[in-house]
């Protein structure tokens, strides 16, 4: 299926988009259209080095969690 698309209205479509989102989604946003430009197996090969980091940490980091839960006020 072949769609074919007006830049002029889609222009003013993701200006009046982008006026009425916040920062923060906005960053999100620019987050979300850079992974979109990446090489799908750069992306698959970066998360499984992630993946690996933390779970050669994985201990270290839970530990953490529960003292820092600890610290967690009674309610």
């Amino acid at each position: 299926m072949e769609v074919t698309m007006n830049a002029q209205i889609n222009r003013q479509a993701i200006h009046k988009l982008v006026d009425e989102l916040s920062e923060r989604e906005l960053r999100v946003a620019k987050l979300y259209l850079e992974r979109l430009k990446q090489n799908p197996e750069d992306v698959a090969a970066r998360d499984m080095r992630d993946a690996e980091i933390i779970n050669a940490h994985a201990d270290e980091l839970n530990a953490e969690a529960e003292d820092v839960l600890g610290y967690q006020a009674e309610w």
